[in-house]
């Protein structure tokens, strides 16, 4: 799996290139124009040989710089002002294309606030704030059940074991945002989308992964980002972290996360006139996702009552230790503009200690 990530990404850098950050503007006007000009961008360019042309002259002569460089003063602001112009117009286009490609999201972003600030907290701070957000410190507890709670009689129907197919691979992918945002390899869902053969040797190399039960170590790797919820947010308390995982990974856990609504549905192990938020298919109104929120804000359950409540639903064994071994392998990582702060989410005690030591020599800052 790192081959294939390794391969695919330096295939991709070599043929297409790496963008920089913060590629557009004004100044990349005269690059980005096609073939087929406009009359501004004609006159923009006779302008710009006009300008190269006096630059030549002046240099060359002796009493008419004076002169010379008055005329070119004066194109030098007719050019910038029709480069300004053209930058408006393909602004009024792009804006135009964005309206029509998502007019709910364009016009929720007109009535937002801008967001700005960075994250500025000590790093003793943000580890604190970190372990108290992330650590489960009930994680050696044992664990004997609910009482009064009536487990499900057996399935009827069984938990689909087979092999990956392509098209739940397929589907996991098609339903994607290729906008989102690359985990530590650098390969997004655009890749996947636009390569059929790449995403068939993808599912190859899953279906093995799947036979076997293994969870690969990247894909239990992720890094944090704090993203700010308003203007010049400053403390931990104004901005929302993400996670940024491997791709690849998210997508095997997208076709598991299927079967497993499927096997939950299916056997009716859920009431669809109460539970609507997060059913495939059910349209979950507010009121159900304020409340599901509601409740994970107030209540932080141990790690345990996950391995529970699978059980408690009747999925298979080897479900249960896969998603537990990639709970168990879980290690995350935070970023500011200053320092980088590692974190083990899963691990407690002398464990957690250990593998926090241990991050910078397994993964060194920048990889």
């Amino acid at each position: 799996m790192r081959m294939f990530e390794g391969l695919c990404y330096w295939a991709c850098a070599e043929e297409f290139g790496i963008k920089p950050v913060g590629s557009g503007g004004v100044g990349n006007v005269e690059r980005d124009l096609g073939k087929s000009r406009s009359r501004r961008q004609r006159l923009m360019a006779q302008l710009r040989a006009k300008k190269n042309s006096l630059r030549r002259r002046w240099r060359q002569a002796d009493g008419e710089r004076a002169s010379l460089k008055g005329l070119y003063e004066d194109l030098k602001k007719m050019y910038t002002n029709i480069i300004r112009a053209e930058y408006q117009c393909r602004k009024r286009r792009r804006r135009k294309r964005e309206f029509y490609k998502n007019p709910h999201k364009f016009t929720k972003r007109l009535f937002e606030e801008g967001v700005s600030g960075s994250l500025e907290v000590s790093k003793e701070e943000l580890e604190r704030h970190l372990k108290a957000t992330y650590c489960d410190g009930r994680r050696e507890e044992p664990f004997t059940g609910v009482a009064g709670l009536l487990r499900p009689q057996d399935p009827e129907v069984s938990f689909d074991l087979s092999e990956l197919k392509l098209w739940e691979v397929e589907a996991v992918v098609r339903k994607a945002r290729a906008g989102s945002a690359a985990g530590q390899n650098g390969l997004s869902y655009k890749l996947f989308k636009y390569c059929p053969r790449v995403r068939r040797v993808l599912w190859r190399i899953l279906r093995v992964l799947w036979r076997e039960r293994i969870v690969p170590v990247s894909w239990c790797v992720a890094e944090g980002v704090y993203i700010p919820k308003e203007r010049d947010a400053k403390g931990t308390g104004k901005f929302r972290p993400i996670s940024l995982l491997n791709v690849d990974g998210k997508i095997l856990f997208g076709v598991l996360a299927r079967r497993l609504s499927e096997f939950v549905m299916k056997n009716k192990f859920v009431d669809t006139s109460i539970q609507k938020a997060g059913i495939p298919g059910l349209p979950g109104c507010t009121e159900h996702v304020q409340m599901i929120w509601e409740s994970i804000q107030r209540c932080k359950l141990p790690h345990r009552y996950l391995s529970f409540a699978l059980e408690f639903f009747w999925v298979p064994r080897v479900i249960r230790e896969m998603v537990q071994s990639y709970y168990s392998q879980f290690r995350m990582r935070f970023t500011t503009q200053t320092y980088t702060e590692p974190l083990s989410v899963s691990a407690e005690g002398e464990g957690g200690r250990k593998a926090v030591s241990d991050w910078g020599k397994r993964y060194p800052s920048g990889h």
